[in-house]
């Protein structure tokens, strides 16, 4: 008997729904996460930092190997052309900067050059370098060039020996 009265329920009444309980949603990250993801950041700039720093300092010794190579052989080239001599009232700093090489190193100290009085101009250029290892292949280039005698150095400073002639 209940089924008929079900059955003859009006078309327009609708059966009681029960609200149904949505699942709480997350109003921000877990502190889990944030720590992930700074991990992950801090990581990323590590690896970065490194690369610049790195590429920063072998620019550095491009343009040191660019002054060595070209501006002060033929600052004392000039000279020597000039005074028709090599020695120290000859070649000197403030004529060698007056002959366009630069005043200061790539690194912002002086440089100093001296000769023995004979065929030979001496360059000490100081070097900033944190690696070694660029400091022992800007000799093993000084080293080769065709107007140099003899190149020493350290990550401290290179002395570079120039032929005057």
């Amino acid at each position: 008997m209940q089924q008929a009265v079900a059955d003859q329920a009006p078309a327009n009444i609708k059966p009681v729904e029960q609200p149904v309980k949505k699942p709480r949603s997350q109003q921000g990250f877990t502190l889990i996460e944030l720590v992930i993801v700074l991990a992950i950041l801090a990581l990323i700039i590590a690896v970065m930092s490194s690369g610049l720093f790195q590429s920063k300092e072998d620019a550095k010794v491009q343009a040191v190997k660019t002054q060595l190579l070209k501006d002060f052989p033929n600052g004392i080239t000039q000279l020597v052309t000039m005074g028709n001599s090599c020695d120290n009232t000859v070649v000197t700093y403030a004529r060698m900067v007056t002959r366009g090489v630069p005043a200061k190193t790539v690194f912002g100290s002086i440089w100093s050059i001296t000769t023995s009085g004979g065929n030979i101009a001496t360059v000490t250029y100081p070097l900033d370098l944190s690696d070694a290892t660029l400091a022992t292949d800007l000799v093993t280039a000084m080293s080769t060039a065709p107007n140099v005698t003899s190149a020493t150095g350290t990550a401290t400073q290179v002395v570079i020996n120039y032929r005057c002639n």
